[in-house]
């Protein structure tokens, strides 16, 4: 991902509102596009830290999100670890759900 998405610029790019943007994705996919930015973000962070030699604030980096603090926070909440825990454990037979 490696630069911040943010949902105006996406709504622009593709010519209609914040407000248009988010009602069409949310009726096709049942979520927000910040959501779905969200968990695409917490999916590549769970593949770099399980499976490359970065470090955490490099992978929150990678992944768009610039506050190692929120980053931290978004990876607790998503995998229920810390990164730094998320990096040490054998995640090679836990499937991911995918969108």
């Amino acid at each position: 991902m490696g630069t911040e998405l943010l949902v105006p610029d996406l709504a622009r790019r593709v010519g209609l509102s914040h407000s248009q943007l988010n009602r069409r994705f949310r009726q096709r996919y049942g979520r927000t596009v910040n959501a779905w930015i969200q968990e695409r973000r917490m999916v590549l962070a769970k593949e770099l830290l399980t499976s490359s030699a970065l470090a955490p604030s490099q992978v929150a980096r990678v992944c768009g999100v610039m506050d190692l603090q929120y980053f931290n926070k978004m990876v607790r909440r998503r995998w229920g670890v810390a990164p730094r825990a998320l990096k040490a454990k054998d995640w090679s037979l836990e499937k991911d759900r995918l969108i």
